[in-house]
Formats: structure tokens, C-alpha cells, sequence
């Protein structure tokens, strides 16, 4: 078969086991990367093929202007490719270059000023859910008055993601670490009071995002978008002087590497 059929099948296979949105990921990769190396047969396929491909990705342009194809994307579907050629028989000296990412510094807002901005808007809620107690936005759109809370606490159980333009709800988090539970503070529980239904968040995440992002531009202000107020809750705890440790278990963080070296 050729790679892509190969990775057609892997996809067939694994979509009762995996995620919805892990399977999307392969189904977008299948469709977008590496497409030079997908007509030709997997037994055909050299380790010099990849490397042209990985370098081809590299030079595609990104999301941003003047920007090119991000390295975690590149790897990502580079992994994917090497796993399906594994699986065949196929094993190429895993030795690909593959590009390096580059940090970029974090822009953010002080917590005060995005209050400000989102005070009294339809928005309120998720912004405070992620700046306050650093839920991601796939977490509170899960997040329901008859599941999610339980004695003045709130508790990750759900999430939803957004598959091929459908809301898709899924039991717990990605990783056991997300699936938390933490108090719910007053201000936050009187704004939960207020909505009407089950679900605590119902706009989408697009809508969220957007919404988001034109209340700071109103604002005067430079936006950063809606998972920043993450770092915003790492950012402040740092500042306030909570044990990394505890920043780490509120947040759901797996390691603390990605929350000090990324947050």
C-alpha cells in the first residue's frame, strides 16, 4: 500500500480507542503534511524521501503572517508517519533533523485589567474559570451544575472539544492530572448562580476567543488570546509567592517543567 493508505488504515483501527480529537489530529495530518511522501508505496519510501518532506513542511507558511509551519506540527506528523511505517515493517534510521522550535516571550495582561475588561460581559465566567482557577477552555465547556459541583467545589469529570465543527463532549481530562477538583470562590459561585441550565459555559470555543479578543481591542488593548489567562494564573501565583507544587496541582499541570518553563 502506499503511505497514505497505510495511515488510512492506522486511523480505521484506532478510532474506537482513541480520542475524537486525537483522531482528527491524524486526519488533518493524512490530509495536510507531508503529502509528497503519500502516494508512494511504503516499501518505497528512504530516509532521504522523509528528510525532503520534513524540509519541504518547514518552508510551508503558517497560520501567522510571514510565519512558517510550526515544529510541533511538523514533528507531530512526522512521529505519526514513522509510527504507520513501523508498524508496516518499514524502519528508517530515526536520525531526521527536525526544526527547532523558538520561545517566543509570553504577552499577557495583570489580572486587574482583564477584570475590567470582561466585568458584566457574557464572558465573565470562562475568563475568571481560567484566570482565577486555571481551567482550560476545552474544561469549562465541560463543566455542568449537576455533574461538575459538589459541595461549594468544582471538579473536572467532562470536557468538550469542537470535532470537524461539532461539539463533542468526553468523560474526564486528557491526563489524570487535569481531572481536579478545587473550591469554588464566592464571587465565582454567585456568577455560576446567575446562569440558567445544566451547563455552566455554553458558548463555543470559537465564540469565546472571539468575544475575547474584542472586548481587549475596545479596551485599547494589545489581545492575547483566551488560553494566556493560564499563564496569567501561573504568572499572579508566582507572584503572590504559592509553592510551585500548589500552583502545579490547581493548574493540572503533568511535570513541573512545562509549568515553570512554559507558564
Amino acid at each position: 500500500p502506499t503511505l497514505g493508505a497505510a495511515i488510512d488504515e492506522y486511523i480505521k483501527i484506532r478510532r474506537p480507542t482513541r480520542s475524537p480529537s486525537t483522531i482528527q489530529g491524524y486526519e488533518k495530518i493524512r490530509r495536510h503534511n507531508l503529502q509528497s511522501l503519500m502516494d508512494i508505496p511504503i516499501d518505497k519510501i528512504t530516509k532521504k524521501d522523509l528528510d525532503i518532506a520534513v524540509s519541504m513542511e518547514s518552508q510551508k507558511p503558517g497560520r501567522g503572517k510571514g510565519s512558517t509551519m510550526s515544529p510541533k506540527t511538523i514533528k507531530n506528523a512526522y512521529y505519526l508517519v514513522r509510527t504507520v511505517l513501523h508498524e508496516n515493517g518499514i524502519r528508517l534510521d530515526d536520525t531526521s533533523v527536525m526544526p527547532e522550535a523558538k520561545k517566543k516571550p509570553v504577552y499577557i495582561h495583570r489580572p486587574e485589567v482583564i477584570y475590567d475588561v470582561v466585568k458584566g460581559t457574557e464572558i465573565e465566567l470562562p475568563c475568571l474559570l481560567a484566570m482565577w482557577l486555571s481551567f482550560s477552555i476545552s474544561e469549562i465547556r465541560g463543566f455542568t451544575k449537576s455533574k461538575s459541583m459538589h459541595d461549594g467545589q468544582l471538579s473536572v469529570v467532562e470536557t468538550v472539544v469542537d470535532i470537524h465543527g461539532e461539539a463533542v463532549r468526553k468523560p474526564l481530562g486528557k491526563e489524570e492530572e487535569r481531572s481536579r477538583t478545587v473550591n469554588i470562590p464566592p464571587y465565582i459561585q454567585s456568577l455560576i448562580d446567575k446562569v440558567e441550565g445544566d451547563i455552566i459555559c455554553p458558548l463555543s470555543s470559537h465564540a469565546t476567543y472571539k468575544r475575547f479578543v474584542r472586548l481587549q481591542k475596545n479596551a485599547g488593548l494589545k489581545p492575547m488570546p483566551f488560553h494566556k489567562l493560564r499563564h496569567v494564573f501561573a504568572s499572579t501565583s508566582a507572584a503572590l509567592g504559592i509553592p510551585p507544587e500548589s500552583v502545579q496541582a490547581i493548574g493540572g499541570w503533568k511535570t513541573d517543567y512545562i509549568m515553570l518553563s512554559v507558564y
